[in-house]
């Protein structure tokens, strides 16, 4: 106990918040294995693991913010929606890859999505856009097989 004290609590939020090299950097970079090694360290000790929780939501909502919020994302349904679908994607690598899908961190990143999901009317309006889209694209004479794919 006392090595975790004094060794992961007390350099903790250094680790997470360094610039170049910390939490928000790795995930920009994909450095799933570094995130593993800092969840494996943080989940010795609650509060660091809290402190891991809660800066890769903030994350995930203000890159989701970043995301709804673009005018661009209110002209173009079918690119914002994939964009969201690409970053629901990483986030999801890294909770299986980095963060071994506990369940704390998975119900963390679920709400964090939701929160900015529910800004405003954007992913509901670009949502609706893109299936009457793939609806107009003869998608009704499609197999189930064929149409999975479109939909996913």
């Amino acid at each position: 106990d006392i090595l975790i004290e004094e060794y992961v609590q007390v350099h903790s939020k250094a680790l997470v918040f360094m610039e170049g090299s910390g939490l928000e950097w790795m995930i920009k970079h994909d450095k799933l294995e570094a995130i593993r090694q800092m969840y494996d360290l943080f989940s010795m000790d609650e509060k660091c693991s809290k402190l891991l929780i809660q800066s890769i939501t903030d994350i995930i909502k203000r890159d989701g913010q970043t995301l709804v919020l673009d005018e661009n994302a209110k002209n173009n349904a079918a690119s914002f929606i994939q964009s969201l679908i690409q970053m629901r994607e990483k986030y999801m690598v890294i909770l299986k890859e980095g963060c071994l899908k506990n369940n704390m961190y998975e119900m963390a990143f679920k709400d964090a999505f939701e929160e900015f999901i529910n800004i405003n009317y954007t992913v509901a309006m670009n949502l609706s856009t893109s299936c009457d889209e793939l609806l107009k694209k003869d998608i009704k004479y499609l197999s189930d097989a064929e149409i999975e794919p479109e939909v996913d």
